[in-house]
């Protein structure tokens, strides 16, 4: 996930993801993110579902500020035909 976790006071940044009956922290960080990647989620193994995304940036001050995205996950399903072979390519 891609994003900006920046303060002018800046003390670290959490990346976590929720659903009903459970949550996971994905990045906690000291350093901050101008305009990067924040942290990977690896959908593969998980329910179709509804997640919540928050991303938490906290100051050396004691502020706080969250921002909350939903994700609505859906896996669709994949058929190989039943004749097709994988052909070796020709390389020269």
């Amino acid at each position: 996930m891609q994003g900006r976790a920046v303060d002018a006071y800046f003390k670290r940044y959490l990346l976590s993801v929720s659903w009903s009956g459970g949550s996971t922290l994905l990045s906690d960080s000291a350093q901050p993110v101008w305009k990067g990647v924040l942290g990977e989620w690896d959908t593969q193994e998980l329910s179709p579902g509804v997640y919540e995304i928050t991303l938490r940036v906290e100051d050396q001050i004691g502020n706080a500020i969250e921002a909350k995205r939903t994700v609505i996950l859906v896996h669709k399903a994949t058929t190989v035909a039943e004749n097709s072979r994988a052909r070796p390519a020709n390389v020269r």
